[in-house]
């Protein structure tokens, strides 16, 4: 039965750290790029959610890459998929409440809820702003922690081979 209470306590740790990163990755995230917002016009609505996208994602990777710098969270590189199962559970209900008209296609789920097309409304634009943007801060965060523990397990291994052969 004690064996068991490690275990536990683990999981529970790791599933705490997870919702932390995530709190960095969307909050933290919207801080750092919080002074740029009116660097952009936000007239077309459609061009200011790809500058937004892209201002993001890149604060978003620099925000992970230091986040894990600073305290080395495993779960800081799975960040991505809370974010992932928060975007899944919209676009499958969006996709469940689309009637089928007869002689239409279906409209692709990522031009839906990607905040782009010639028809973006509000509430196209706050699906965006509540579904699409969290994982694309989420996934770019979890890349910057992932790239940044990959940067530094090369370097490393490069200093231990170093201090090898140099003994």
């Amino acid at each position: 039965m004690l064996s068991r209470w490690p275990r536990a306590s683990r999981i529970l740790r790791f599933a705490g750290l997870l919702i932390w990163n995530a709190l960095i990755a969307l909050f933290g995230t919207k801080m750092f790029t919080s002074p740029f917002a009116s660097v952009f016009s936000n007239r077309p609505l459609e061009l200011y959610t790809v500058k937004a996208d892209a201002v993001c994602a890149a604060a978003a990777l620099f925000v992970g890459c230091f986040a894990y710098s600073r305290w080395r969270q495993e779960p800081a590189k799975w960040v991505w998929l809370l974010g992932l199962c928060w975007f899944g559970q919209r676009a499958s209900l969006w996709w469940l409440e689309q009637t089928d008209v007869p002689g239409t296609i279906r409209h692709n789920i990522c031009w839906e809820m990607c905040g782009t097309g010639e028809d973006l409304d509000a509430t196209r634009f706050a699906e965006w702003a509540g579904y699409t943007l969290p994982f694309v801060l989420t996934s770019f965060y979890s890349l910057g922690a992932f790239g940044y523990s990959r940067l530094i397990d090369r370097f490393d291994s490069a200093r231990r081979k170093r201090l090898q052969t140099s003994r």
